[in-house]
C-alpha cells in the first residue's frame, strides 16, 4: 500500500511523468537503432549533433526539444506521433 501512494505521488510530479515519457522514447530509438545496426556515432551526424550531446540524451541528463526528438525520428526514418491519453484516475 505504501508504494502505491508513492506511485500516485509521483504520477502528478512533471520531472517523473516527463522521464517516463523520454524513456519510452529511447527505449523506442534504440531498438530501431538495433534493428537498423546503426551506431550512436552515426545518429548523431544525421541530426548534427556531438556522439556525447546524444549520450546526454540518452542518459536523460538533458530533455530534447520536440524538434530534435522529431530529428532524431526522421533520422531513423520514423515519425513522431503525439497521443494524449487519460491518466489512470480517468483524469484528461
Amino acid at each position: 500500500m505504501l508504494i502505491e501512494k508513492y506511485i500516485e505521488e509521483y504520477s502528478k510530479d512533471i520531472g517523473f511523468v516527463t522521464e517516463g515519457v523520454a524513456m519510452e522514447f529511447i527505449e523506442q530509438v534504440i531498438k530501431v537503432m538495433k534493428q537498423q545496426d546503426m551506431s550512436e556515432k552515426v545518429l548523431a551526424e544525421r541530426i548534427g549533433i556531438s556522439v556525447g550531446g546524444l549520450g546526454r540524451i540518452f542518459n536523460f541528463t538533458t530533455n530534447p526539444r520536440l524538434s530534435r526528438i522529431v530529428k532524431i525520428a526522421m533520422a531513423l526514418g520514423y515519425n513522431v506521433n503525439i497521443t494524449l491519453t487519460k491518466d489512470r484516475h480517468g483524469h484528461a
